[in-house]
Formats: structure tokens, C-alpha cells, sequence
């Protein structure tokens, strides 16, 4: 079965997007949320829950997608992959 290569998690990616299952149509907008939390692509996912999880508490989803010009679906699922699992409930 052969996969769109947009959607390829990578282990040699240059750019740690590429292996998560965000779409690269969305990289800016995950970009975006990672700094306004005070973090870049290098945080490591363990070290992001708390500050994302700072982040909605100011900001509800709905302010946040419109703030950035994307559409909650799009934002939700950004934030679920920026999040380690244990996390994604909070």
C-alpha cells in the first residue's frame, strides 16, 4: 500500500514536523503555536505540555484558530500532536 509522502513520519526529517501527522500545509500555524507557548521545534514533546497547556488557558481554541487564521479542527489537531500522550487530555 503505498502513502502520500506528505504524510510520511520520517525519522531522518530535516525538520521535526515532517515526523509527526501534521500536515506541512500546517507547519507555520504549528510554528505559531509553539512560539506564542514560548517554545520552537526543538523543545522536546515531554517539555511541551505545560506550556501549551498555559496557553489555553488564556486563549480558548476558538480565539487561538482565529488569531492565527486556521480553523479549530486544524488547530485541535495540531495541539493533540504537540502534546505528549499522557498530556492530551488536559
Amino acid at each position: 500500500m503505498s502513502r502520500p509522502l506528505d504524510f510520511c513520519a520520517c525519522g531522518r526529517a530535516k525538520n521535526p514536523l515532517d515526523a509527526s501527522a501534521i500536515h506541512p500545509e500546517s507547519y507555520a500555524i504549528a510554528t505559531a503555536v509553539l512560539e506564542r507557548a514560548g517554545l520552537d521545534l526543538k523543545t522536546p514533546p515531554a517539555e511541551r505540555a505545560e506550556p501549551l497547556n498555559a496557553l489555553l488557558q488564556r486563549y480558548t481554541v476558538a480565539q487561538l484558530a482565529a488569531e492565527l487564521g486556521t480553523g479549530v479542527p486544524t488547530l485541535t489537531d495540531i495541539l493533540e500532536q504537540g502534546r505528549p500522550p499522557r498530556s492530551r487530555s488536559a
